[in-house]
């Protein structure tokens, strides 16, 4: 990724600053929301650009494969997925700032996975369901409605 001309950068992953990034472009190398703060006149003038939400490319058949229906729904989704050995899953809801607003639980899972998940308390909306495993990351986004 590359930003705009500016006198200083500091790049962003899922709303943390990614230490010694501080360059005007960015390697990305893996799934998650990022973005860059960049100063302008001397360090008196700065801003953070839009977030970007990146999706890796794997070989379908070394990636698990993820489900989540209803899409759209009142807020009940079905999550699943299937793993090859046992996996621990973090489960939560980011908004489209990148903000993590609902944490669903931590899970293991080996095998066939399935979870009910409630986001009936959330407004109408669109946001994304951030599933954590091992080193892998991967959003998938879902429409709240009435």
């Amino acid at each position: 990724m590359t930003a705009s001309t500016a006198t200083e950068y500091q790049w962003y992953f899922n709303q943390k600053a990614v230490p010694g990034a501080t360059q005007q472009t960015f390697t990305i190398t893996e799934e998650g929301f990022y973005s860059v703060f960049a100063t302008f006149v001397n360090g008196e003038c700065g801003g953070f650009s839009d977030i970007v939400s990146t999706v890796t490319t794997v070989a379908e058949n070394e990636r698990p494969k993820y489900m989540l229906q209803p899409n759209p729904s009142n807020g009940v989704f079905r999550f699943t997925s299937s793993f090859e050995s046992t996996t621990l899953l973090s489960i939560d809801v980011v908004s489209s700032l990148g903000i993590s607003i609902l944490s669903l639980g931590n899970f293991e899972a080996n095998g066939s996975f399935q979870k009910e998940l409630n986001c009936s308390s959330l407004p109408t909306g669109v946001y994304f369901l951030r599933v954590q495993s091992n080193n892998n990351t991967r959003i998938l986004p879902f429409l709240k409605n009435e």
